[in-house]
């Protein structure tokens, strides 16, 4: 079973809703990712499968970090390649 933590806007205030209940306010949307990310951790240390998910502008949900099949995929932080 998957192990979903959704970060949404309610009313101005970005919250995290994991297992029908809400967690919040957040100072921001990239404070409440870094919350819900590390609960996810914690629970995918546990084995669970875990998902972060991220409402957008268009109040779709996008995939923000899971963890699944024993791989930990962190959040993207993209670099410029190295050039020699």
């Amino acid at each position: 079973m998957l192990d979903q933590y959704f970060v949404f806007l309610h009313e101005g205030e970005w919250k995290i809703s994991h297992d029908e209940k809400q967690d919040g306010p957040y100072v921001s949307q990239r404070a409440a990712i870094t919350a819900a990310v590390a609960r996810a951790r914690m629970a995918a240390k546990r084995g669970k499968h875990s998902q972060v998910m991220v409402q957008d502008e268009g109040n779709a949900f996008r995939e923000e970090w899971s963890y699944r099949n024993e791989t930990l995929e962190v959040p993207a932080l993209r670099r410029p390649a190295r050039r020699n």
